[in-house]
């Protein structure tokens, strides 16, 4: 392979995304059940986000950053909220939601933060920030920041680099650059202007199930599992002298304040 070869593969992430769906999304979701995990990250929304946005009009302005195959716009539009708009720089991305009646538009994030002129009561980046490198989660930062409204939320989802299972998440897609611990997802966010940040680490699944014995299974299986492993782990980390971390959830939600 030439040099100009090499050249024209610097950023890779442009190719993957062309077809995202097809090479990445089609192994890791169940694209012919959709509805199944759009309905789980409702009722995760439910048990995990409501409670930080329930003061929202649900005529709110929100924008979904990196919308994918619109798993949010469904819980959002689900919660009520009836002027959600999605961007995603993949068309496979683009026109999956669409066949499914969300609006989106295809666009690249920057050039889209940048350009528009509309300001947003909420803006979330679930599972894009990994795929930045830190310079670029900087500039995305500042774009979103400029974007919001007064006293406006800007909510991101990543993997929690204190939980040695994210390792996978770190390598799972060949277009993710970064991993962050609770620490440095709070110092980017405060480093690109907001006035405060609330980090937290989420369980994976919701408790709140329309099946009464999926609900049981949840709250006396599951979660007290769940709960014992990150016991176990934070005595890991204790037996190793890092008695400063706290949060050890596989996932992390960071929520920057304008």
């Amino acid at each position: 392979m030439n040099k100009r070869n090499l050249n024209e593969l610097d950023d890779i992430r442009e190719i993957v995304y062309q077809s995202y769906v097809s090479k990445h999304f089609g192994f890791s979701h169940d694209i012919n059940n959709i509805e199944r995990e759009y309905y789980r990250t409702y009722l995760w929304w439910k048990d995990n986000l409501w409670r930080f946005i329930n003061h929202l009009d649900k005529k709110s302005k929100i924008l979904d950053v990196g919308c994918g195959l619109g798993h949010h716009i469904y819980a959002l539009k689900k919660l009520g909220f009836k002027n959600v708009l999605g961007i995603d720089i993949s068309e496979e991305c683009i026109e999956f939601c669409k066949r499914r009646g969300f609006n989106v538009v295809q666009a690249d994030a920057f050039e889209f933060l940048s350009e528009c002129n509309e300001k947003y009561d909420l803006i979330i980046a679930f599972d894009i920030i990994e795929h930045l490198t830190v310079e670029e989660g900087y500039l995305l930062s500042k774009l979103v920041l400029d974007r919001l409204k007064n006293k406006g939320l800007f909510i991101i989802n990543v993997p929690n680099a204190n939980n040695p299972l994210e390792l996978r998440d770190r390598f799972i897609d060949i277009t993710h650059k970064v991993i962050y611990t609770p620490e440095s997802i709070r110092e980017l966010l405060l480093v690109a202007g907001f006035r405060e940040v609330k980090v937290m680490g989420v369980k994976p699944f919701s408790t709140i199930d329309k099946s009464f014995s999926r609900r049981l299974i949840k709250k006396f299986v599951m979660l007290p599992v769940y709960k014992i492993s990150l016991a176990l782990l934070k005595i890991f980390y204790y037996s190793q002298g890092f008695f400063d971390v706290k949060i050890l959830e596989h996932r992390i939600l960071a929520i920057g304040y304008k």
